[in-house]
């Protein structure tokens, strides 16, 4: 299907969805391919220097950009899959969550088109699988990856790089605490490390991205939010926002977070196009009570890394919330956090093998089953 759409999308289109910033990315890419880079440079266009080194290579076309992208795509589901591999789910597991992260309709339509979502999708699946292993596995040789991955997601959004720092952080602190016992001198430089860790990813933000965060987060979400919602689209479910101190802000993320994963309410629903994120939500709401019973069904380490996945989960969306007003961009905006939420939600171990027998056709090691 996603081929389908990129050959569409090169030849016939654009394709349902990238009328507008699938079509804008291609074009300044191709600019940027034929010697006519964007007048300034930005962090945020990294994506459009990307691709456009990408057709320099080849040939600027959208159905070669478009195919990449589905390539892209293609390993952020194995990554998730190995992602679920190492934690233990069992076969079926693996096989129920891969035929969801395939066929949610708005992944299939921009993840096969020349759009930031689906490069966004591979490197939160690439962090996550690092910091399974760093954790699981004690592999110090996958740092690198899970820096990488953090990195080349923070040039495509700011939300990522946040996003970045909060798992890096907490896989760096999980990591310290089981080699830092009971000493105080470790647990000293764990703190001190953790705290260096915070305060670099908070200045990189700033230095990054041009976002007024000095007068504080609250100013910074305000100041988004009213310039987005001047533009006024069918879609927003915001019409107006006044966040003025820090207790603002904290009153305002629960019900930024729940229209967020939630809208369109089925009230507002006035189209076809409107039924489509509807039941994807609903699909979304399963999956997190799912995961919320997969959580506390658990037990052992598979229960820990389940939680830091559905965390990790809540921590993108919540960075995404706060800079979303319609529906419509929060389709899209959805695609990078599904692998994580379906680790969670079909994190449940493989059966184990019956007595007697030798039986490991779900396909996990012995190792991993261990």
């Amino acid at each position: 299907m996603r081929l389908i759409i990129a050959l569409w999308n090169g030849f016939f289109g654009p394709s349902f969805g990238g009328e507008g910033d699938g079509v804008g990315l291609h074009q300044m890419a191709v600019g940027f391919a034929n010697g006519q880079p964007p007048e300034d440079f930005r962090i945020s266009l990294s994506y459009i220097y990307a691709l456009g080194a990408f057709y320099w290579l080849v040939t600027p076309s959208a159905f070669l950009g478009s195919l990449l992208s589905c390539f892209v795509w293609l390993a952020s589901a194995l990554a998730m899959v190995g992602s679920m591999r190492i934690i233990g789910a069992g076969m079926g597991s693996r096989a129920r969550a891969a035929i969801i992260y395939g066929l949610v309709p708005s992944s299939i339509l921009w993840t096969s088109i020349t759009m930031r979502e689906p490069y966004q999708l591979m490197v939160v699946n690439l962090a996550i699988y690092a910091s399974l292993r760093v954790l699981i596995d004690k592999s110090w040789s996958h740092w690198p990856l899970l820096f990488a991955a953090v990195a080349i997601g923070a040039l495509t959004h700011a939300a990522l790089l946040a996003w970045g720092v909060c798992l890096v952080t907490a896989v760096f602190g999980l990591r310290m605490y089981g080699l830092v016992g009971r000493s105080p001198v470790r647990l000293a430089l764990a703190v001190v490390t953790l705290a260096i860790l915070v305060f670099a990813g908070y200045r990189i933000f700033t230095q990054l991205y041009s976002y007024p965060i000095e007068r504080g987060l609250a100013f910074a979400v305000n100041s988004y939010q009213q310039g987005g919602l001047t533009i006024g689209v069918r879609t927003d479910y915001r019409t107006s926002i006044a966040l003025s101190s820090t207790l603002d802000l904290l009153v305002f993320i629960p019900t930024a977070l729940f229209q967020y994963l939630f809208e369109p309410m089925p009230w507002r629903v006035s189209s076809l196009a409107d039924l489509v994120p509807l039941l994807e939500n609903v699909l979304r709401l399963g999956l997190i009570v799912q995961a919320v019973f997969v959580i506390v069904g658990l037990r052992g380490q598979p229960r820990g890394l389940a939680i830091l996945a559905f965390m990790a989960f809540l921590v993108l969306e919540t960075a995404w919330a706060l800079g979303t007003f319609n529906w419509g961009t929060a389709a899209r905006h959805h695609i990078p956090s599904y692998g994580l939420l379906l680790l969670a939600a079909y994190a449940r171990p493989a059966p184990a093998p019956r007595a007697g027998t030798n039986d490991y056709s779900d396909g996990l090691s012995r190792h991993a089953s261990a």
